[in-house]
């Protein structure tokens, strides 16, 4: 896999683990969240690896659905295009997105994933002349295979706009007007629909339903607060039904994107229950199965204790809500950097020294001595990495800590090397020693 330094930390075994391991686990899998760091080359160089992974076996385990946050449901026909005109190349796809310019993500690292998804539809045709080598880290396509199961692609947010107002809505009206236009588009259950139940905490304030740790969570990130410091006391709770503070506001207008989400993913899961699910968004609308999965439950319960639907579709939400707790996965992200390597890794320490008087002689030797550490002391790299506080806390003592979460920040812990420099020469075999230890397992 790519030749940047990298590990891969599985918060159930408490240890790295080869990538040929977590595909494994992953092939059994029904719905994968990955919560990312958007636009990051080595992560979504690691999805496209995933990505591949998951489409490994044909349709055996059904199609794929693949639901990105950068996209918003309104643009699902620019994606249809996309994916069914053969004609319809990336730069075009990119250009009407900016266009658009509600979402504003950068398109470019994704260019080889959202390529991937289309050849998906189309296994006859070559997209040769669409992809530049040299400019997608780790491209799929460098094989030259393509999937081997059918891919959807699907915008999977509203509007960003639409977010905003919510945020900045001084009177009631402000707020009627938002949600029926809401409802109106279907971003929302409309007040006819069972799932309406699932959507607010006070509907008469217009108060959507969220949950104490999702509210620490994003909190945290605005204040920069460590939710893993441990402690034996009850954390303080602030009020998140408080609208008269600026962070009550900004997470109802966060909980309103998780909520459209959940429920776009609640109908299209019932809809193609027989099929498996990858959804890419922000790790705050996703990390310790908070946010989106905690709305998506909300809304299949919804269904399964309806009077309204027919059998058929209460028996999929029924299905699809144990799936979605038994058969899920949570990938997410760290940098290596925060691992603070350098405090216990004394050649590390030294190069960062010489960096100091001699910035060129400093960077080579960082290189030399981290890729000696990944290459040739895998086992000290991993306890290193292991013992951190940022694995410690949120994968391994995640219901210790102030947040009290239940559940880890992640399954899977992709961590990289964010460091342009630190690349691992081709002619090693980086995972030479993960391929030994997968044989063993």
């Amino acid at each position: 896999m790519n030749r940047f330094v990298h590990r891969i930390v599985s918060a159930r075994t408490r240890s790295a683990i080869p990538k040929e391991i977590l595909y494994q686990e992953i092939a059994r899998k029904k719905v994968v969240w990955f919560g990312e760091i958007h636009s990051e080359d080595r992560i979504v160089a690691f999805q496209n690896d995933l990505l591949k992974s998951m489409t490994a076996d044909g349709c055996e385990s059904g199609k794929l659905h693949v639901i990105l946050e950068h996209f918003s449901m309104d643009m699902q026909c620019l994606l249809d295009t996309f994916q069914s005109n053969p004609k319809f190349s990336f730069e075009q796809l990119k250009q009407a997105y900016k266009d658009i310019g509600t979402e504003g993500h950068n398109l470019d690292p994704y260019r080889g994933l959202l390529m991937f998804c289309k050849q998906s539809k189309m296994p006859g045709f070559q997209f040769k002349e669409e992809i530049d080598f040299n400019s997608i880290p780790d491209s799929v396509f460098q094989d030259g295979k393509s999937a081997n199961c059918e891919i959807h692609l699907y915008g999977g947010f509203m509007p960003r706009p639409l977010a905003g107002r919510l945020n900045k809505a001084e009177s009631m009206e402000e707020k009627r007007a938002l949600f029926e236009e809401l409802y109106e588009k279907d971003f929302l259950p409309p007040r006819s629909s069972p799932a309406h139940n699932a959507l607010f905490l006070d509907p008469d304030r217009f108060l959507l339903k969220g949950s104490q740790p999702h509210f620490r969570l994003i909190q945290s990130l605005m204040s920069g607060q460590d939710l893993y410091d441990p402690t034996d006391q009850e954390p303080e709770l602030k009020d998140m039904a408080d609208l008269s503070t600026p962070i009550s506001r900004l997470y109802q207008a966060q909980v309103l994107k998780d909520h459209a989400m959940g429920y776009f993913l609640s109908k299209l899961m019932t809809k193609n229950h027989q099929d498996r699910f990858l959804v890419i968004a922000g790790m705050g609308h996703c990390k310790h199965f908070l946010g989106v999965p905690e709305c998506l439950e909300g809304y299949l319960l919804q269904a399964q204790s309806s009077c309204d639907l027919d059998p058929v579709q209460k028996k999929a939400a029924i299905l699809i809500q144990k799936e979605t707790s038994a058969r899920a996965a949570m990938i997410g992200c760290q940098m290596l950097y925060e691992t603070y390597l350098e405090e216990r890794y004394h050649p590390l320490q030294a190069a960062i020294e010489t960096a100091e008087n001699d910035e060129k002689k400093g960077g080579l030797e960082k290189q030399k001595a981290m890729n000696n550490l990944y290459l040739r002391q895998r086992q000290l790299f991993d306890t290193l990495i292991l013992e951190s506080e940022v694995i410690q806390g949120p994968l391994f003592n995640q219901s210790t800590g102030i947040g009290r979460f239940k559940k880890p920040s992640f399954d899977y812990c992709f961590v990289y090397d964010e460091d342009d420099d630190c690349v691992v020469s081709s002619n090693v075999c980086p995972e030479s020693s993960d391929k030994e230890q997968a044989k063993a397992i």
